[in-house]
């Protein structure tokens, strides 16, 4: 069961961790009409905790699998091949301690910057799962080089650098969406053409890959890392800002900026840290759709 926040309205991001459930799950439980939500003059959907506890009650027995799994079944994928993924994601997370979380905080912020960026929903699915899954390929990488407290030789950046094809070939055979493949293997290409593994420059890379580079970018800045502290979230906007156009799709980081400042973004050490500024936001009713 996910953590209990103590706010009385929740935006998606907190709303989704609250019941155990992935952001693109949340949106379907609303299409089937269990609840509403409502909308703030700017159109973004808050939910009271109340008709979140209420539809907990009616639906015990599906909140015990974790959000990883879920992430995985909205794709279809289920059975041993989810299996061995989740046996992946969480060797990942067991090595590397300062990255624990990243994946999963990666997928519920993509999710939330394509509805900023007005993207189908149709495409979320895609785009969360690349998301949680874009590190996938690091399995291959060596502790001495993952968990490397200095800086690495040439040498030593070629697994790093190679971790996004070894990605694809890990997910390839699952059969997973053309889309989701994409943002594995293309998330740290540059719009300047100077990125990795394919040095492919501007709209020639996939807009889910641009966004998880964005989303990735910003939450490695804000975490603790092993050769740096984690930075103040103003110095990593600014960062963001600093390169855009120039590594990051600079759309994507308005619209980041945009997201972040109206307190939709999940942080690394505070999941629920902007929680009381939310509880006076004046609502609207949702429009039905």
């Amino acid at each position: 069961m996910a953590q209990r926040v103590e706010a009385r309205v929740l935006n998606a991001t907190q709303a989704a961790d609250y019941l155990g459930v992935s952001i693109c799950t949340l949106k379907k439980i609303e299409n089937l009409g269990h609840f509403r939500p409502y909308r703030t003059p700017g159109g973004h959907r808050r939910y009271s905790r109340q008709m979140l506890e209420e539809y907990l009650e009616l639906s015990k027995g599906f909140f015990e699998a974790p959000v990883a799994e879920k992430i995985l079944l909205d794709q279809g994928v289920a059975g041993l091949q989810r299996d061995v993924i989740m046996s992946l994601m969480a060797a990942i997370d067991t090595r590397d301690h300062y990255s624990r979380g990243h994946s999963s905080r990666v997928a519920a912020n993509a999710v939330v910057l394509a509805e900023h960026m007005g993207l189908d929903e149709e495409r979320w699915g895609a785009l969360e799962v690349g998301a949680y899954l874009h590190d996938i390929g690091k399995i291959a990488v060596r502790d001495a080089i993952l968990l490397k407290r200095g800086s690495l030789s040439s040498d030593q950046r070629r697994p790093i650098e190679e971790h996004p094809l070894m990605g694809a070939r890990i997910l390839e055979p699952v059969g997973f969406d053309k889309e989701v493949i994409s943002i594995v293997v293309f998330h740290h290409e540059r719009i300047d053409g100077r990125g990795y593994p394919s040095r492919l420059k501007g709209d020639a890379i996939s807009l889910g890959a641009r966004i998880v580079c964005v989303v990735d970018s910003f939450d490695a800045m804000v975490s603790d890392r092993p050769y740096r502290s984690a930075m103040p979230v103003k110095v990593a906007l600014r960062e963001l800002r600093a390169n855009a156009g120039i590594q990051f799709d600079s759309g994507v980081v308005e619209k980041f900026t945009e997201a972040y400042y109206e307190r939709e973004i999940m942080l690394p050490s505070l999941p629920h840290s902007l929680e009381p500024r939310l509880r006076e936001v004046r609502l609207v009713p949702a429009v039905a759709t």
